[in-house]
């Protein structure tokens, strides 16, 4: 087999200083360059070696990483364009939003001075020829997990499409950020089982009659536990399908059932009208159910009882044999669990430190109980506005982000504080943007737990099956917990991400500072808060801890509103198909009648802005005709 090639690490560290300093007006660094051949080694090693492990790198954020990449990638492309076929490197790019994918193929095309990558996402269909002949081929996380999902499933998908290109297998893969569904997780409900029940006629049932007939069983296995087993909140139900007394093995599919059913005109026969949309959402919906049950069929099953539901869980881990070289650039890879946990399977190269340098940085810490979901959805409102107010007495001057809870975010759009400038962002949707590099004040405000539940899915997925002790006394290696372990670190990794979303990701001089930054944060007051609070010390070495003297919960204060309608475009942007009447609006989002009003009139008005914006999410404004006390009117999301 012909030698593929490779960018020499001093070449590409000299190319890197010049790039960082010309182009980017930063400043370089000893440590920086140093860093900067360990990433080019790393990317040489994966695509000498076509071993499939994983390489995890961990630069810190301000370093290079993603330009480091973007560099890689043009150096390689003007290699291949002089030498022959078999000696040329294809390179996939592997990143979280259609936006970043389309920046770093714009950025690496100017470097190269030709058309040498290419994105591939919903956005932009390029043939599958045109992605063959550029060197570079740059997909989204999303595009990933299908792919790899349908090699799972034996289904067809375009797996082969990414990595196959003019020169061969592409030979290295460069995954910006940790994928975040790397790991699927599957669940179902009884009420989940019943709605794509009720949809099968007799003739469907008799064609898939071992299917239907499983599921059935799935459904009446939760029942049971519902019904008979009140008191028991979790376990392994079973590690193989034989341990399930459900006729199915792992050499069987609902694939063609789920083909069937997604094909049935849905929305008449759930919801008697005719709507694509609507279609579209059941399909998927049901499609999901029954491709979670033939997850839990074929392999084993968790239960667990949440709130006011019981669900049958399981998890699978999404990593295709072929991935061709895969190196990974994790700002925060030394807090997540998922490379600990993959064990013999990863390796971390050792970086340089002191490349960084958060003396700039003052975070100010306060303390507080219920900062979960389930809290901030019945206090968050009231919160929001006391830390804003709060804020303002200090931060008047300030560029302000905030992130929240999604469910919070139209509440805090509502809001017009007294800053420079005010943003606002919600978990799930934060990391890796560049949105707001320039703010110098971030405010953590609630934090995001995964829950227990998927720490089970996720040590199963990375770890296989543990003895039946292990789920009522979770231990491995050298942690008591491991699964209470796992849930501290992941909010350790959002709250670092998020923090690293204003300036002090930025390098300001050859000691790796950044500009003066700000960060207010609120954390647990128990062992928990200890432990996000000395990690986020260790990722952010010197980083200035001061006391906030802030009470969270107290009288109500009074926040001045902003006059647009950004919150109720998050509003309705965040919800689920249905209705949401103007009076449920107003609640939620606690405007006065005259906003009401006004609103009222500008929904009529197919031409306004808003109207159009809410129309693209397909979003229409209905009214009941009447005037004065009976006058009603919804936001009907298809």
């Amino acid at each position: 087999m012909a030698a593929r090639n490779i960018v020499a690490p001093i070449d590409f560290a000299r190319r890197m200083k010049i790039h960082w300093e010309t182009v980017l007006g930063n400043t370089s660094a000893n440590s920086l360059e140093q860093l900067w051949q360990v990433t080019a080694r790393t990317f040489n090693e994966a695509i000498i070696t076509s071993d499939q492990r994983w390489r995890v790198l961990e630069p810190a954020t301000g370093t290079g990483k993603t330009q480091g990449l973007i560099v890689y990638s043009a150096m390689m492309a003007e290699l291949n364009a002089v030498c022959g076929l078999s000696n040329r490197t294809g390179i996939l790019v592997v990143v979280r939003t259609i936006a970043q994918a389309d920046e770093i193929v714009v950025s690496i095309n100017e470097l190269a001075g030709r058309p040498v990558a290419i994105a591939r996402h919903s956005d932009n269909k390029v043939v599958v020829e045109r992605c063959g002949d550029r060197d570079v081929l740059v997909i989204t996380h999303s595009a990933y997990q299908r792919a790899v999902e349908a090699i799972y499933r034996n289904q067809q998908g375009k797996w082969e499409e990414f990595v196959m290109w003019e020169g061969g297998r592409r030979c290295l893969t460069i995954i910006d950020e940790a994928i975040a569904n790397i790991i699927e997780h599957y669940q179902v409900t009884a009420q989940d089982i019943s709605n794509v029940l009720a949809v099968i006629d007799q003739p469907t049932r008799l064609r898939h009659n071992a299917a239907v007939q499983a599921v059935e069983s799935l459904k009446g296995k939760l029942e049971f536990l519902e019904f008979e087993r009140p008191d028991e909140q979790q376990g392994l139900l079973w590690r193989d399908p034989n341990g399930s007394e459900i006729e199915w093995t792992d050499n069987h599919f609902l694939a063609e059932l789920i083909d069937e059913v997604t094909r049935l005109p849905l929305d008449m026969m759930v919801l008697r009208k005719d709507s694509p949309l609507d279609r579209q959402r059941l399909a998927d919906q049901y499609s999901t159910t029954l491709r979670s049950c033939e997850s839990i069929l074929t392999k084993w099953a968790y239960y667990q009882r949440s709130g006011d539901w019981d669900t049958i869980n399981n998890s699978e881990l999404l990593i295709p044999v072929e991935l061709p070289g895969p190196v990974v650039l994790d700002a925060t890879a030394s807090h997540n669990m998922l490379w600990e946990l993959l064990g013999e399977r990863v390796d971390r190269p050792l970086l340089p430190s002191k490349a960084r340098n958060y003396r700039n940085v003052r975070l100010h810490v306060a303390y507080a109980i219920g900062l979960g979901k389930g809290s901030m959805k019945e206090k968050g409102g009231a919160r929001v506005a006391r830390v804003i107010k709060e804020l303002e007495k200090s931060c008047k001057e300030k560029s302000v982000l905030v992130c929240l809870h999604q469910l919070l975010e139209p509440k805090a759009l509502t809001l017009d504080p007294k800053f420079s400038r005010y943003a606002v962002a919600h978990w799930g949707a934060i990391d890796g943007k560049n949105d707001w590099q320039d703010y110098d004040t971030a405010v953590i405000l609630g934090l995001h737990y995964r829950g227990d539940l998927w720490a089970v899915g996720t040590f199963i997925a990375l770890q296989g099956l543990p003895e039946d002790e292990w789920f009522a006394s979770p231990s491995w290696k050298g942690y008591d917990n491991v699964r209470k372990v796992m849930e501290q670190k992941q909010v350790t990794v959002s709250v670092i991400q998020a923090i690293n979303r204003i300036r002090c990701r930025k390098v300001i001089n050859a000691e790796g500072d950044c500009p003066p930054a700000d960060v207010y944060i609120i954390l647990p007051g128990n062992r928990q808060g200890a432990s996000i609070l000395q990690d986020i010390t260790a990722e952010m070495p010197g980083i200035e801890v001061v006391q906030w003297a802030f009470e969270l919960d107290g009288d109500a204060v009074q926040v001045r509103l902003a006059d647009g309608y950004d919150a109720l475009i998050s509003y309705m942007a965040h919800r689920p198909s249905g209705e949401a009447s103007m009076k449920s609006i107003r609640s939620e989002l606690g405007w006065c009648s005259s906003k009401m009003k006004e609103l009222g009139r500008l929904l009529r008005d197919s031409g306004h802005r808003i109207t159009a914006m809410l129309a693209e999410m397909g979003v229409t404004f209905r009214h009941n005709g009447k005037m004065g006390r009976g006058a009603n009117g919804w936001l009907v999301k298809a």
